[in-house]
């Protein structure tokens, strides 16, 4: 709700969005995307809840990374893709539109093998 009663406004007064189905946008380092398709598996962390999905598009823009660790040890200014996961079960992301959430990408034909191959997983959020 973008207004209350009494309010007089020229903008919006209510965004929705449809959270049935929901995907998570993850930033994945540019040396680590070759190694990944769509239709790799992928678990997407949503406040200690693990969410399977898969991985239905990757990006074709390198760019600089958007989403930041509060660590002050985290790499920064870091060339990143955009990779978007799709999530088997909505229900948990659907109360959190663009949370913070961490991802891991399992590349088809290796082996438990995170597809960052950095220290921690690639970030994203969740999306409707």
């Amino acid at each position: 709700m973008l207004a209350h009663p009494g309010e007089v406004s020229a903008g919006s007064l209510l965004e929705m969005g449809d959270v049935s189905s929901m995907v998570a946008r993850a930033e994945v380092y540019q040396s680590d995307v070759p190694r990944i398709q769509p239709g790799d598996p992928a678990e997407v962390d949503i406040l200690g809840t693990k969410v399977a999905g898969k991985v239905t598009r990757i990006g074709t823009v390198v760019g600089k990374n958007q989403l930041t660790s509060i660590d002050p040890r985290a790499p920064r200014d870091l060339r990143v893709i955009d990779v978007t996961i799709q999530l088997d079960r909505a229900e948990p992301a659907g109360r959190f539109v663009d949370m913070e959430v961490e991802a891991t990408i399992r590349p088809s034909g290796r082996q438990q093998e995170a597809a960052d191959g950095h220290q921690g997983a690639p970030s994203g959020r969740v999306a409707g």
